[in-house]
């Protein structure tokens, strides 16, 4: 090929190069560990393809249209795969790089090839960081939100034509960028104000603007249609208004804890010198969200006529497009809820630069130079940031993420299995707070329409509006399933017995824990029912089974001693076993009156013992099935394993604990649980100093 052939195909094989690359990254990251606010979506479809009813019998606060695209993909292929699931942001980005390459912005095609590929180096680069390939409505609007600007903004503020079909496009992505979260009203209300304002402005181009104008509030129409006949066959029209609308402005705004003033860390970075507002935690936000007002300001300077000043419209529009663009990322988050404005920026950026470059003609200027530097620069940035900057999913780095593995499917681990046993298809099950992954693991339906519960539901459900009530209390006394998961944490500072109180007291009263899973307490009378379960109940002191109609299942129950929990210390001294802080599993020692003191019950199974944590209701076991001497012992989940059973040898003043798998004995070194020759810790007794039974959980 030579010169001249290379510089005709070169924009084209550039754009191979780029869209190649982000489709091999985003497939690789498809099988990439789940994540709960896109869990939640999957299966809210799940639940309205079973005839659930959303902001009806089904509690959501989000826009319907994630919904929507989850439901009809649910339709389509009936799967639960995650990897599958993730296909439709796939999708959205190529509608996206497609606005880009047709965008009547850039008159040239080898410019157009230029924006689109640029942006997707971009999208690739950053999709690790934000979470970019994720299937939540963040994803969703900031694709469409480029829709928007290529198709219909940034053509109409430069005085150029849009296609009818187009501009509908436009106005067809505006308004599903409406339903699909409350929180982009704003900037959806900014760019169509740019639409209005351009078919009123007396100029050469105000016929054709307000034919624009026409075609995409059509397309606007053709959204709340779409969206309105959805609601009326699967949802509920009148509570989407009370769930969308008035709990997010009147509930959920106070517990977001929104401050406006926050916004103006988006604007150039000499604001930052004020201390209105909270600025980015990472340098990399700070590039991103400054870059909107600088590239907007390239923009509308490049809209200037020869010897002519700045005409007072081009600063609105400049203005009034800089709020639109903040106003995708309303609360000004600095963690992977600012993934819409990262994907609006990624694309903006070269979009600009592309009809900057494009429309002057003239090189000798130093205008264009500035602006290929600065993009050069912000993309150099992009590239850094993948060995500067952690993931703001899981902390990790950029290149650990595309290693990591976990797409979420129906789990085929032997607890899963078991758990299946217990609920038929058919059957439902429930968690709480928050793990949505939890149903699909499982693959079972949630037995209330608050499949999840968070403090700000508990909020607005004491005082409900329009009738408008989804009782999980109710819920779960009256459909009582047989599988319920409670996690007991703290989400942000409210601790989920503070407002899941009627769960406590059920669990209390009906469930009993077993050693299968963490979190997961099954129906008392069906534990009794089998004795596979039966073997690994934990029979609280507080446990009442009276309510059981069965007089049998009854008197199994009561034949399972209730065990208090154990403190194990050591005989000689206030020395008791800790758990370790800070994820470290590790078990040292310390004051037996510290509020870390390892609680464990010793589960007798003949012969041999389970040392189970409470509350997680995880096992003591040799690290790694080590038979050397010396080797911690860990908190670990139990696996009914060799490493984690133990026999008890009764001594003088207490007794020792030796592993089954090493026929080594526990004993302390450097204030840490090893296992060592059971004669050299001779001096190491345990003894049991019983803890109350109140919490158990």
């Amino acid at each position: 090929m030579d010169r001249l052939s290379l510089k005709k195909y070169f924009p084209s094989i550039f754009f191979v190069f780029s869209l190649g690359l982000y489709f091999f990254l985003a497939n690789l990251l498809r099988n990439g560990p789940d994540f709960n606010d896109e869990t939640e979506k999957l299966v809210g479809a799940m639940m309205i393809s079973d005839g659930t009813r959303i902001y009806k019998d089904m509690f959501a606060h989000h826009g319907p249209f994630s919904y929507m695209l989850a439901h009809l993909f649910y339709k389509i292929s009936g799967s639960q795969d995650l990897a599958l699931f993730r296909f439709i942001p796939i999708i959205f980005s190529i509608f996206s790089i497609a606005a880009i390459k047709f965008s009547p912005a850039i008159k040239k095609t080898n410019f157009r090839l230029f924006a689109a590929a640029f942006f997707a180096l971009n999208l690739a680069l950053m999709q690790t960081i934000y979470g970019l390939m994720l299937g939540m409505y963040q994803v969703y609007a900031g694709h469409l939100f480029i829709c928007v600007l290529a198709l219909v903004i940034i053509p109409v503020i430069a005085g150029i034509k849009v296609p009818r079909f187009l501009a509908f496009l436009g106005g067809l992505s505006l308004g599903f960028i409406f339903f699909s979260g409350y929180s982009f009203v704003v900037a959806c209300g900014f760019f169509g104000l740019i639409i209005v304002i351009s078919a009123f402005v007396k100029n050469g181009h105000q016929a054709q603007n307000r034919i624009t104008l026409y075609n995409a509030i059509l397309g606007v129409i053709t959204s709340i249609v779409v969206v309105t006949i959805y609601l009326y066959f699967f949802g509920d029209i009148e509570g989407y208004g009370v769930y969308h609308f008035y709990f997010n402005q009147v509930i959920y705004a106070k517990f977001s804890n929104y401050r406006p003033l926050d916004i103006l860390h988006f604007v150039p970075p000499i604001v930052g010198y004020f201390t209105l507002y909270t600025p980015p935690s990472s340098w990399l936000s700070y590039v991103i969200s400054s870059s909107v007002s600088v590239f907007t300001v390239f923009f509308i300077l490049s809209l200037k006529n020869k010897n002519k000043p700045l005409s007072i419209i081009s600063c609105i529009y400049g203005i009034v497009l800089i709020m639109g663009i903040i106003f995708a990322d309303p609360r000004a988050a600095d963690d992977f809820q600012m993934n819409t404005l990262v994907i609006v920026v990624t694309a903006f950026i070269p979009l600009i630069t592309c009809f900057c470059l494009n429309k002057n003609s003239n090189w000798k200027l130093p205008f264009p130079s500035v602006i290929i530097i600065t993009s050069c620069l912000i993309f150099i940035s992009f590239i850094i940031s993948q060995f500067s900057v952690p993931t703001y999913l899981y902390n990790t780095s950029a290149k650990k993420y595309y290693k990591m593995k976990g797409s979420l499917a129906e789990s085929k681990t032997a607890e899963f299995n078991l758990l299946r046993t217990i609920v038929l298809p058919a059957e439902r099950v429930q968690q709480f707070p928050y793990n949505s992954n939890f149903y699909i693991q499982m693959n079972r339906l949630p037995a209330s329409g608050n499949y999840y519960y968070l403090p700000w539901q508990d909020k607005y459900f004491q005082d409900p509006i329009l009738s408008y009530k989804i009782d999980v209390c109710h819920d779960m006394e009256t459909k009582l399933p047989k599988i319920i998961y409670y996690f007991k944490s703290t989400i942000w500072i409210y601790e989920t017995s503070s407002y899941l109180g009627c769960v406590e007291k059920l669990l209390k009263e009906k469930y009993l824990r077993t050693s299968i899973m963490n979190s997961v307490w099954i129906r008392a009378d069906i534990v009794a029912s089998r004795d596979d379960l039966l073997e690994a109940a934990i029979i609280h002191d507080i446990a009442d089974f009276n309510w059981i109609d069965d007089q049998k299942l009854r008197d199994r129950l009561k034949e399972i001693p209730k065990l208090n929990y154990k403190a194990l210390s050591i005989s000689k001294g206030n020395i008791c076993l800790h758990k370790m802080e800070g994820g470290n599993r590790n078990i040292s020692s310390g004051d037996c009156e510290d509020k870390n003191v390892l609680k464990v019950r010793l589960r007798t199974k003949g012969q041999i013992s389970e040392m189970v944590t409470l509350p997680n209701m995880e096992c003591v076991e040799v690290d790694g099935n080590s038979t050397e001497e010396d080797k911690n012992l860990r908190i670990w989940p139990c696996q009914n394993t060799l490493n984690q059973n133990f026999r008890i040898l009764p001594s003088e003043s207490g007794f020792h604990l030796r592993a089954e798998n090493s026929n080594l004995c526990l004993n302390l070194s450097n204030k840490l649980l090893v296992q060592t020759n059971c004669e050299k810790a001779i001096e190491w007794e345990f003894k049991d100093v019983l803890k109350s039974d109140e919490d158990i959980f």
